[in-house]
Parts: C-alpha cells; sequence; structure tokens
C-alpha cells in the first residue's frame, strides 16, 4: 500500500505543479499582451481626443467671458476680439489660469472671434467664436464653434463655415 500511497502522492505533487506552471505561463502571456496592445491605448488617437476635449472646454470658457464682457458693459456688448477678452479674463478672474494666450492657440487649436454683428446704436449683439485644429488630424479632427447663444457645436470635415452653419451641437 505504501508504494501506490506514493505514486499516487506523486502524481499529485506533478499535477499540482503542472497547473501552478500552467497558470504562471497564462499570467506571462496577459502580460505580455498587455504590455504591447497598452501603448496603442494611449496612442495619438487618445491625445488627439484629449486636445479636441479641452479645446470644447476653451470654447464654453469663452462663451462664458463673451457673456461676463457684455454684462460688464451692456453699451459696447460683446467682445470682437480675443484680446478684449483676455483683458475680460485678467480683470474678472484676478489670478485665475487664463483661458488662452495671447496668440489664440491653445493645445493644438487656434481660435478666434468672427462674424460680429452690431447694432443701430453701435452695441456688438452678435459675434461667432471657431476653434480650428492647428495640425488637421494630429491636433484634432473637428472644427469647434459657437456663437451669443452659448451653443458649441462642430464640424468633423475641418470646416467652419460648415460648422457654423450646420449647428451639430456637442453634448
Amino acid at each position: 500500500m505504501d508504494v501506490s500511497n506514493s505514486a499516487t502522492n506523486l502524481r499529485v505533487r506533478h499535477s499540482k505543479r503542472f497547473y501552478a506552471l500552467t497558470l504562471a505561463g497564462a499570467l506571462l502571456l496577459v502580460l505580455c499582451l498587455a504590455v504591447l496592445f497598452i501603448p496603442v491605448l494611449d496612442g495619438p488617437g487618445s491625445r488627439r481626443a484629449a486636445r479636441e476635449a479641452s479645446a470644447v472646454g476653451t470654447m464654453r470658457q469663452l462663451i462664458d467671458l463673451e457673456a461676463r464682457y457684455s454684462t460688464r458693459d451692456p453699451a459696447k456688448g460683446f467682445a470682437c476680439r480675443l484680446t478684449e477678452l483676455e483683458k475680460a479674463a485678467t480683470d474678472i478672474n484676478a489670478g485665475e489660469l487664463n483661458p488662452f494666450p495671447a496668440t489664440g492657440e491653445r493645445l493644438g487649436y487656434k481660435f478666434s472671434v468672427r462674424g460680429c454683428e452690431t447694432s443701430a446704436d453701435g452695441r456688438i449683439v452678435r459675434y461667432q467664436l471657431v476653434a480650428v485644429p492647428v495640425d488637421p488630424g494630429n491636433s484634432g479632427i473637428s472644427v469647434l464653434c459657437a456663437d451669443e447663444t452659448g451653443v458649441v457645436w462642430y464640424d468633423a470635415t475641418g470646416s467652419a463655415q460648415a460648422c457654423l452653419t450646420g449647428h451639430r451641437p456637442i453634448y
């Protein structure tokens, strides 16, 4: 009986080692695949998406600044130049991070104010904000735009005019 018990114990020990080695091998395979594919998940596409999301946030900040600007000086209305908004941002936020540099570029997007319309009394009553990727396809794909309604729209073809007329909202 001792011989058969020893043989059974030996088989059980070999079986446990086999399963342990198989499990370790499977774990090693999963880790190797993760090392190969995780950099792909954080590739240019995700960086581009992050820049586009940041551009949307900047658009919302600019819309807010336009609203504050027009409220502070109702006789002028909205700002028609980024430099006016930049000055207002400095005055209003007093020490907070400025949402855009003087050049109008931020994180791969070029921001501009255009399409300003004045009323009979000289107030600016309409404006259009546009954000265009500096390097289309790399820094971003979609053109972003907004107007005095405060809604941010986008156009995936890269056309500012299509963005302003198509009115596809970002949710």
